[in-house]
């Protein structure tokens, strides 16, 4: 109905002097299930050489964008899943039809996501693949993660006081290193149990406010390809910093706007 649309398509017909014409379609949905989208675009680009002179494999050049998310409060509430799939007909398609993505650096991924938040906690399992052969990139084959967004440890008994709360990111999951078509390095694998833990502490020395933080950030690689021997990482974090409280308004009145 008019009034609420479970569907809004678009379609785009155009052309380019110098390349070629082009066309491109785009479903988008909103409902109380999920949103998302599924987009298509594809050019015959008979100049064949783009503006860096990269010369792409095929006339026909293309690229197909996927994202969704779908909410399954049905299983349990708070539950969802994410999934984005995204695929292109050469390493180039974006920087010259697409520039803006490159430019804000959009990274194309194509994954499934299972999220289930539990403030302050949000547990996720992530299955992330390596779609393109002329990209190098990292996959998640899967990867569980548990997120703790802000544990307090200690609550500030009066405003300024000292306060402490607790951030972290664990992970554990199989990884896999796969390298872009035609590079001599070998694609590597290995299981990773990760984490990065913070404890953070926020005070103020009258006007100045004082954050400082202290944690570390450590893996585990086990399992690893090519015969390689377990290895463990590990660093430990601190850091400080303030900022000055305290801003003065200066009044100006007159002037034609009364300002």
């Amino acid at each position: 109905p008019a009034e609420d649309p479970w569907l809004d398509w678009t379609i785009l017909l155009g052309g380019y002097t110098k390349k070629g014409p082009s066309a491109g379609a785009r479903l988008a949905w909103d409902r109380p299930f999920g949103f998302g989208m599924v987009e298509g675009w594809g050019i015959y680009d008979f100049e064949q050489e783009d503006f860096d002179d990269y010369i792409p494999p095929e006339a026909f050049r293309w690229r197909v964008n996927f994202e969704s998310r779908t909410y399954l409060d049905s299983l349990t509430r708070g539950l969802s899943f994410d999934a984005e799939f995204n695929q292109f007909s050469d390493r180039n398609v974006n920087l010259e039809y697409w520039e803006n993505d490159e430019l804000t650096h959009k990274e194309y991924e194509s994954y499934g996501r299972l999220r289930y938040p539990r403030d302050p906690f949000v547990a996720t399992l992530i299955g992330k693949w390596h779609e393109r052969d002329f990209v190098t990139e990292t996959t998640r084959l899967p990867e569980a993660s548990l997120w703790i967004t802000s544990l307090p440890l200690l609550t500030p008994a009066r405003r300024g006081g000292p306060g402490i709360d607790l951030t972290s990111v664990s992970r554990i999951g199989l990884l896999e290193h796969r390298f872009a078509k035609g590079e001599p390095e070998t694609d590597y694998a290995a299981s990773r149990l990760q984490t990065d833990t913070r404890a953070n502490l926020v005070f103020s020395l009258g006007d100045v406010r004082v954050a400082s933080y202290a944690g570390v950030s450590a893996a585990h690689y086990f399992d690893r390809s090519q015969g390689l021997d377990d290895v463990t990482r590990a660093a430990l974090l601190a850091g400080v910093r303030t900022n000055l409280q305290i801003h003065r308004t200066w009044e100006a009145r007159g002037g034609p706007f009364q300002l």
